[in-house]
């Protein structure tokens, strides 16, 4: 008689030695996905900094030019 799946003993140090795998996994690729965006950010803020101080330089110019 062959030992099926549902037959065979739990092994939980199996078990758990998956569920850390894909953890760990899951946990690299948040951390890369997140990596991947820090250029653009770096980015977007300079170009936000630069038009707030254009502005600001506007309307002191309005102001008192």
């Amino acid at each position: 008689m062959t030992m099926t799946d549902a037959d065979t003993p739990l092994d939980i140090s199996a078990k758990l030695a998956d569920i850390d795998r894909i953890l760990a996994d899951r946990n690299r690729t948040v951390t890369d996905r997140d990596h991947r965006w820090q250029p653009f950010l770096a980015v977007m803020s300079g170009m936000t900094v630069g038009a707030a101080l254009f502005a600001a330089g506007g309307t002191f110019m309005n102001l008192f030019g």
